[in-house]
């Protein structure tokens, strides 16, 4: 079977155990409340994936239309994987974890069988969420789909440039920006990701092997000058996005 074939077929999470570990809560919760998440077969459905990247943010709870849909702590670098939503307009809040005061919220509007990523950016006294409809077309199955995420809140202007390519792949990515899929040719590679202005290399990845016909998010976090006491230096987490069932 194909990545993109038969959507209903193969969008799953591609840590299917760490995400039904880490979301048992909503996976139990869901026969008491069925405004939130569905099985997928008998109503329309949405996926929605989220991303903590947020460097000083605090560990999370997610409540969506005011129903907490996790057990354990939403953390900084952790992502979720695609989950069925109920589609329609729907409210995401965020708490610190175990904790009712809310951070942030928003609003989401999801059409059946679509695909979106909301991302926790920024730092205190400016946090908030990217909510991004996640778009592609079919590829050729040697190759795979990648796209870039500047969640670095001190980062300039980012490229992406690959190992052994003349042009860059991606150029300008602003903080918050996040680009579409690009296509890649599958197996293992390195890339820099560099200051758009003045072309200087600000962290690099090495020998990453980008599967033929699969997706990735590559998310730049983190600090080019992490506050003193932190630790969070400047990285890039690549994040497969699913996988072929």
């Amino acid at each position: 079977m194909r990545l993109f074939k038969n959507k209903k077929n193969w969008i799953y999470s591609l840590s299917w155990a760490v995400v039904f570990t880490f979301f048992m809560g909503a996976i139990t919760s869901c026969d008491d409340d069925d405004d939130i998440i569905d099985d997928g077969d008998t109503v329309p459905v949405a996926y929605v994936s989220l991303y903590h990247v947020s460097p000083d943010g605090p560990d999370l709870d997610i409540l969506v239309d005011n129903s907490r849909v996790n057990y354990y702590p939403f953390e900084y670098t952790n992502y979720t994987g695609y989950l069925r939503f109920y589609t329609g307009e729907r409210e995401l809040k965020f708490t610190p974890y175990n904790a009712s005061n809310t951070l942030f919220e928003t609003s989401l509007s999801l059409d059946k069988d679509s695909l979106y990523s909301v991302f926790i950016t920024g730092i205190a006294g400016e946090r908030e969420t990217i909510v991004v409809h996640d778009q592609f077309e079919e590829n050729d199955t040697d190759n795979a789909l990648i796209r870039i995420v500047n969640a670095s809140p001190d980062a300039p202007a980012i490229d992406l440039s690959l190992s052994g390519e003349d042009d860059n792949l991606f150029e300008n990515i602003a903080y918050r920006d996040v680009s579409g899929f690009m296509e890649v040719e599958g197996g293992v590679t390195s890339f820099e990701i560099l200051n758009a202005g003045n072309g200087e290399v600000v962290t690099s990845v090495t020998d990453i092997n980008f599967r033929p016909d699969r997706v990735y998010t590559l998310i730049v976090r983190g600090y080019v000058e992490p506050p003193a006491g932190t630790g969070e230096d400047l990285s890039v987490q690549v994040v497969p996005n699913y996988y072929n069932l």
